[in-house]
């Protein structure tokens, strides 16, 4: 028989003689003395005595009565629950006495006379207890604020001869709220993230902090690259500096990477798991001995097993119970050949390239077939199997996903496999995901055993979770589930909300059932909270299905607001947020919840529906000494858009995001949209002037960002402060801008010091002009005064003493703005460390003494240039990376590399600037580095991300390009806030060849505007 298999070997009345002569046990009795004691072992562990004590406390709130709770060092009582192994309890049991089978997590249960015997290890006798609770108590823990403990006369347990293993040795609901300590343990769940101590029971644990992608982690490349590039993966005849995989065939590898591991083991000895496993990126080693070693073991993850049964045999050694787990991923996924794991190696499996519409060996999809093909192949090959399962939608935590009818099926098909350790990775970063509660308990329920009637488990969780809510809730789970039903239907884990099978309709009824719910238990305030908590996901997809609205934020006296966004949008925002912000009755704050796995796209939902429902209030610095005001949104991203002088004429431009400080690595000038929390505020009267602190304790989740801004004679001083709060490769880049308001002019005159003055103007076919300082005039200077020819208004700047890359000068007449950014070359800062940089700003009313400056006359038809460091590069330093180039216009250039032909940069121009009744021409300017005469050298063209369509693209072969930069044109476009515009490296195919350019350089992309036929 499959020992991993749920045993369920129930010997109840009239199957076993002896049980069929017992009556059911009486524990407890509303309103009489407790007859029953709870008795364990005087040494028991703490997860024992915690059993005991959580049972007593729920038996006594369901009937009044308490049970006493003794040791073993008494007389065995005559009628007592028996839990663990007592002194008493091999004596009792018998030939039924089998603890040792029972591991660390399995229970037996069985009354013996008018004695109940709870037996079980580590774990298995409090999980017991919590079997009798639930089954017979009708105990429920849907949720860590939402529990159903009934009240009851008496608590009865039938006459028991039963024992129950799990199905698997790991079980992991990867879900935010099932990581609760006691959601954990009373759903029976063990996994490496659940917040279990010891004293709780403990956990199947990953040791070391070797936790999958461990690679750059044991051979860091920070560390040996610069002495030994031999270490790390040769691709296309280079060796790769970045994030990529590990030279295997390398003998200094293996021995580096065991002796870490080892010493690793060494200081956490007590964890069953350590990971040696490949980065999240392909990027293999091509070099001769690999691909060699590959072919003999039949791809790379025979080459994957050769290597870590290597680094598992020394491991044994050492510590012969320790298990080493590695991925079979991606490109590992597919069995090898002429070699299995060792039996302490755990391969794990991940299905992140299927479909969850439909169980897995149900599923005609062909993604789904060639993953039970490999499973069973890995099957065939060890019994010893982890399994990294997919239950959400990673882009859209909270967007409605269908995934239900595959649940059962694939825990089944992995249990039938030899899976010993299942996660079932969902919305692990926050609270109320789609269904989150009901995936997280009904998986801790299966994980155990999968064979449970399922339907029984829905009708139970929405009858407790939802009250008198159930019928609507379940109507519309139910309807949500039947949209995925067809064959053709394709479930991935990054659908849109767009996609065909979600209709508006379904959403629109949808809304309705949801807000029937809400009036069923309007009196009812946890299951309201539910309720409404449950609407969520409608709210979102409907939200996100609709146009994108680009609203212009205007600063005011009292608050950042959105103009333009219909009403009908701003009702569903508002709506929205409201359930956003809603609090557990009783708690003092709302629960976080993440709206997807990027903490980017999270950040900006939140913006965005903000910007649609409502503004963003001021916290005004205005000291009664000082002759300038300052307004601040902490909420608006921590940004000053109020710089008033004593005309109360604004300094910075009322249409702009405000001041910000960035750390832009990868993406020099891209905005954040991130809440800032109040750290400190000074108070009116102080000498130092008037002040706001606010911090933003995540960011980037590398660093911290601390501004302050404070308000004193007749200047605002301005700080920033960027602290490297863990270990990372990324290095930090500050850029600092500052939206100026000089009046609506198209020239500026810019000063250092007591320097001359250079003049600057849009040339009368621009939109708005960008341009870049000398960076070397800068060195030594401790000002810079920016002037408007046009009004005399100007502000001069105190600079901090840095070595600047580029500063630039941006002139925006249709927005009324200057603005400056000043961007730091990227460096390493240590952990704990911190970067500061200070400004002043001081606003001067009227500059006399400006040069003449020529304005030429606005032309019919205009241009938008954006230049290279206005684009975003995807996955900086993998596919691309922003760099200094003296052949570009403005002496930098964004590089893309040839590893690839993703769409690594994705441009959503801001539509204010457009003319929405216009044309326009897309151009780049382009410089190509061939690597061969034939292949594409790059292609871009436009996407409707709503619609799912493409606009149009262009994919120019090599040779019809010039080694030396370019216009090209791309499409005529319209604009439309729902399309980005897109560019990638050329095709081609990766197995086969390599791409046809060394690299190509983007300078600037034009829009210019074309006659309207």
């Amino acid at each position: 028989m499959n020992t991993s298999r749920v045993l369920l070997t129930s010997l109840l009345a009239g199957m076993c003689g002896l049980a069929s002569a017992q009556a059911a046990l009486t524990l407890a009795k509303r309103g009489q003395q407790p007859e029953y004691v709870i008795m364990r072992a005087e040494g028991a562990a703490p997860s024992i005595i915690l059993g005991c004590q959580e049972f007593q406390q729920f038996v006594c709130e369901q009937t009044g009565v308490t049970l006493p709770l003794v040791t073993d060092a008494e007389v065995l009582p005559a009628k007592v629950v028996l839990v663990g192994d007592t002194r008493y309890t091999r004596e009792l049991l018998g030939t039924n006495y089998n603890l040792k089978d029972l591991r660390d997590d399995g229970f037996q249960l069985r009354t013996v006379g008018e004695r109940l015997v709870v037996l079980g290890g580590k774990r298995g006798a409090m999980y017991g207890l919590f079997e009798l609770l639930e089954r017979f108590g009708g105990c429920r823990w849907y949720a860590s604020w939402c529990s159903v403990i009934p009240t009851r006369d008496d608590f009865v347990v039938p006459s028991l001869a039963e024992t129950q293993q799990p199905a698997f040795l790991m079980r992991e609901p990867f879900w935010y709220d099932m990581f609760n300590t006691t959601m954990a343990y009373r759903n029976k769940c063990n996994g490496n993230r659940m917040n279990l101590t010891e004293e709780q029971g403990g956990k199947i644990r990953f040791g070391g902090g070797l936790f999958v992608h461990t690679f750059d982690r044991l051979v860091p490349p920070s560390e040996f690259f610069a002495t030994h590039p031999e270490y790390f993966s040769e691709i296309k005849g280079k060796r790769y500096n970045g994030y990529a995989q590990l030279c295997l065939t390398n003998a200094d590898v293996l021995r580096i990477l065991t002796e870490r591991l080892l010493a690793a083991i060494r200081k956490d000895p007590t964890a069953m798991m350590y990971s040696v496993s490949q980065n999240d990126v392909y990027n293999y080693c091509e070099c001769a001995a690999c691909t060699a070693k590959a072919e003999e073991y039949g791809g790379q993850a025979g080459l994957m097993i050769w290597f870590v049964n290597q680094v598992a045999e020394q491991v044994e050694k050492e510590f012969p119970n320790a298990l080493i787990e590695t991925l079979a991923y991606q490109y590992t996924r597919q069995p090898p050949k002429n070699i299995t794991p060792r039996a302490n190696v755990v391969p794990r499996l991940c299905t992140i390239e299927c479909d969850f519409s439909k169980p897995l060996d149900v599923s005609t999809q062909s993604q789904n077939q060639k993953f039970v093909e490999d499973i069973r192949g890995w099957s065939a090959m060890t019994d010893k199997l982890f399994i990294w399962d997919y239950t959400t939608n990673f882009g859209h935590y909270i967007g409605p996903f269908p995934n239900f009818a595959c649940l059962q099926g694939n825990v089944k098909f992995f249990r039938d496999n030899h899976v010993i350790g299942l996660m079932e990775q969902g919305a692990y970063q926050g609270y109320h995901g789609e269904f989150a509660e009901l995936r997280g308990w009904l998986l801790g329920r299966l994980l155990w055993n999968p064979d449970q009637d399922v339907k029984a488990l829905y009708d139970d969780f929405f009858a407790g979770y939802y009250g008198a809510a159930a019928p609507m809730v379940r109507e519309y789970f139910d309807g949500l589930q039947d949209l995925v039903v067809s064959p053709e239907v394709n479930l991935r884990i990054w659908v849109p909300m767009t996609s065909e099978w979600l209709t508006d309709e379904f959403l629109q009824r949808g809304l309705e059932l949801w807000q029937q719910a809400e009036e069923a238990v309007k009196n009812d305030p946890v299951r309201l909270y539910n309720v409404r908590k449950g609407a969520i996901p409608v709210y979102y997809a409907l939200i996100s299905r609709r146009p994108s609205v680009q609203p212009t934020m205007i600063w005011t006296a009292d608050a950042v607001t959105s103009t333009e966004v219909p009403a009908d949008l701003v009702k569903l925002c508002q709506a929205l947020m409201e359930r956003f912000n809603e609090k557990v009755p009783g708690e003092s704050g709302a629960r976080h919840i993440r709206i997807a796995e990027s903490q980017d796209r999270h950040d900006t939902c939140l913006a965005t529906w903000q910007n649609y429902s409502g503004g963003y209030p001021i916290h005004w610095l205005a000291p009664a000494d000082a002759t300038v005001k300052c307004g601040v949104s902490p909420a608006y991203g921590g940004r000053s858009g109020l710089l008033l002088g004593t005309d109360g004429f604004n300094y910075l431009a009322a249409k702009s995001a405000g001041i910000e400080f960035l750390n832009s690595t990868g993406n020099l000038f891209a905005e954040k949209n991130n809440v800032f929390q109040v750290v400190s505020s000074g108070k009116k009267g102080d000498p130092n002037g008037e002040r706001i602190v606010l911090r933003h304790g995540h960011w980037r989740s590398q660093f911290r960002l601390e501004k302050e801004f404070w308000v004193a004679g007749d200047g605002l001083t301005v700080s920033h402060r960027f602290v490297r709060q863990q270990d990372g490769q990324e290095k930090m880049r500050g850029v600092s801008t500052f939206p100026l308001h000089l009046g609506r002019c198209r020239a500026v005159c810019v000063k250092l010091d007591d320097g001359p003055w250079q003049s600057y103007a849009v040339p009368g076919n621009l939109v708005s002009e960008m341009h870049r300082l000398p960076v070397e005039t800068l060195a030594g200077r401790q000002s810079m005064t920016v002037a408007a020819p046009e009004t005399g208004r100007a502000v001069q700047i105190a600079l901090p003493a840095v070595a600047w890359e580029r500063v630039v000068v941006s002139i925006e007449p249709e927005m009324e703005c200057v603005r400056l950014v000043f961007a730091e070359p990227a460096g390493d800062v240590e952990k704990g460390k911190a970067s500061e940089r200070q400004f002043r700003l001081r606003p001067l009313a009227a500059v006399t003494g400006l040069p003449t400056v020529k304005i030429e006359p606005e032309a019919a038809r205009k241009k938008l240039v954006y230049e290279d460091c206005f684009l975003p590069i995807s996955k900086p330093g993998v596919w691309g990376e922003h760099t200094l180039d003296a052949d570009a216009g403005d002496g930098s250039a964004l590089m893309l590399f040839n590893t690839h032909y993703e769409w690594c940069v994705q441009f959503r121009p801001d539509m204010a600037p457009f003319n929405k009744d216009k044309k326009y021409q897309i151009r780049w300017r382009v410089k190509v580095i061939p690597r061969a005469a034939e292949g594409e050298a790059f292609w871009t063209g436009v996407y409707d991300r709503v619609k799912r369509l493409h606009r149009g693209q262009v994919q120019p072969k090599v040779a019809e390009t010039k080694p030396a930069y370019t216009w090209y044109d791309s499409i005529v476009w319209t604009p439309n806030p729902d399309d980005y515009i897109w560019f990638g490296p050329g095709r081609f195919d990766k197995e086969k060849g390599q791409s046809a350019i060394e690299a190509v350089y983007i300078d600037k992309i034009e829009f210019e505007e074309v006659a309207v036929p």
